[in-house]
């Protein structure tokens, strides 16, 4: 099961990956996005930028919106519910 990754961030509070669906959902202090067809990599690469305290908000704008289709969804705890969704089915 994903597990939530909090984010060292002023804007961004943590994310969430479902390597099963390539699904990557950010909860921003405004909100959650879930992000469909990501790589694995932007995954690893979100965790490695996140543990060495650089800015994931720069790697976000860069790597990640406008790359890859965001669709807004209530904010946390709702990753918990779309990830059982995603699982059966």
């Amino acid at each position: 099961m994903p597990t939530t990754t909090k984010c060292k961030s002023s804007h961004i509070k943590d994310f969430c990956f479902d390597e099963e669906t390539n699904t990557l959902i950010i909860t921003f202090q405004s909100g959650s996005y879930i992000y469909d067809d990501v790589p694995p990599e932007v995954h690893a690469e979100l965790i490695r930028i996140n543990e060495a305290g650089e800015s994931v908000g720069k790697y976000f704008q860069a790597s990640i919106k406008g790359v890859y289709e965001a669709t807004k969804v209530p904010a946390a705890p709702y990753h918990q519910g779309r990830f059982n969704q995603l699982a059966a089915g």
